[in-house]
């Protein structure tokens, strides 16, 4: 994404509006649940099978990054930066912050397209996954 430079009609912030946060728990318990897919239709034949390995890692991933983002959103939620007055533009409604200037570590970005970068590699992960399962549970009436 390109960097904007800072201008004076909009006003910028650094915080992340808690709907990013509730996005990325949404599509990390999505990717769990469409990893759990592959469980419904393990065949019971195979002696040795790494089903229930492959499940508890992808669980144990998916229930860690749930944990970081309750951490990091608890976190942002009750250390305000009293310098800054703009803090309370990222708990207003989310059409007002994604046309807003965000921080980022170089320069700033619309919201809009800083919800994206974060969204888009969770949001992959959910859809591909989902995709893997159904072409999982159809592969077997087409054989």
């Amino acid at each position: 994404m390109a960097m904007t430079s800072p201008s004076t009609e909009r006003p910028t912030t650094v915080r992340l509006h808690p709907w990013i946060f509730r996005g990325v728990v949404a599509l990390a318990a999505w990717a769990l649940l469409a990893a759990w897919g592959f469980a419904a239709t393990w065949s019971p034949d195979v002696s040795e099978s790494y089903t229930d390995l492959a499940l508890v890692f992808v669980s144990y991933l998916c229930i860690v990054t749930i944990g970081l983002v309750f951490a990091l959103g608890s976190f942002a939620r009750h250390s305000p930066d009293p310098a800054r007055d703009d803090d309370k533009a990222s708990r207003g409604s989310f059409h007002d912050w994604r046309s807003r200037e965000i921080e980022v570590g170089s320069g700033h970005q619309r919201g809009s397209h800083v919800a994206v970068d974060i969204l888009l590699a969770p949001a992959a992960i959910a859809i591909g996954m989902t995709a893997l399962v159904i072409v999982w549970h159809l592969a077997p009436a087409a054989g």
